[in-house]
């Protein structure tokens, strides 16, 4: 009797802000109590146990103007994106989301059975854009290829819902700062302080310049111990810094070759 009541008070508020849809609603609706059987629950709502730690979307260019860029959102709310062409934004930037969002987007794409979506969608068509998704799920990676909007409407559906995050975001230009480098455990140089000193040192320059693409060899033809020790510092760090920022942004960050003083 009390949910009832409590059933009966919640259409009648609703009843006094309604709209047209709402109106025809509770007019014509089947089950007049309000009590919907199917719906949620406040656990079921409000669940992380999505399993979902990692959402992208890329897409390709064309002949005419077909944006073209990639976005990278976790389950912690930071991205990351990269606009190449016909984009408001062109360059790397990162930011970040609610996790609201980001956590009913999840459920979404785990209730819409995304894993089990087949690898790639095509037309025979030509100058179609490709948009490509992404989703970490419970340690596993499933890309998809969606060429022309061949894919069921549910990937086009989740395609839209990715896209609307970064009309949600809180946009930062350029890459967050480097994260600090996990360096060697063993060296060339452990049988002398100093030169292993020289070493780390430039082990982490290096790191950093890789991450913010300013690479620039410390000595452009080391002749002395000390000269060798940072130049092979460096360019062992800047290796580890390429990997570091590969695995931050994805298959889409550009390469660059370290340059002279």
């Amino acid at each position: 009797m009390k949910t009832l009541i409590i059933a009966v008070l919640l259409a009648a508020s609703f009843l006094a802000l309604a709209g047209e849809i709402s109106d025809y609603h509770f007019k014509n609706a089947r089950d007049k109590s309000g009590n919907y059987r199917k719906s949620r629950s406040h656990d079921e709502v409000a669940s992380t146990n999505h399993g979902i730690t990692e959402i992208g979307i890329e897409r390709t260019g064309c002949y005419g103007t077909c944006p073209s860029y990639t976005f990278i959102v976790k389950s912690d709310g930071t991205f990351r994106y990269k606009g190449f062409d016909h984009v408001e934004r062109k360059g790397e930037f990162s930011g970040t989301i609610s996790a609201w969002y980001f956590r009913e987007l999840a459920q979404f794409i785990r209730d819409s059975s995304y894993m089990e979506l087949e690898d790639g969608y095509t037309r025979m068509v030509t100058d179609n854009p490709a948009t490509y998704t992404m989703v970490v799920m419970n340690g596993k990676r499933k890309t998809v290829s969606n060429y022309a909007n061949a894919g069921p409407t549910k990937l086009w559906a989740i395609e839209q819902l990715v896209d609307d995050l970064m009309a949600k975001a809180e946009w930062k230009s350029g890459l967050p700062k480097a994260p600090e480098p996990v360096l060697p455990k063993a060296t060339r140089y452990d049988g002398d302080p100093v030169l292993r000193l020289a070493y780390t040192e430039f082990f982490r320059k290096g790191y950093t310049d890789a991450w913010e693409q300013k690479e620039s060899l410390p000595v452009a033809s080391p002749t002395s111990e000390s000269d060798k020790a940072r130049t092979f510092g460096y360019v062992e760090g800047m290796v580890a810094g390429r990997a570091a920022r590969d695995k931050w942004f994805g298959t889409n960050s550009q390469q660059t070759s370290p340059t002279k003083p």
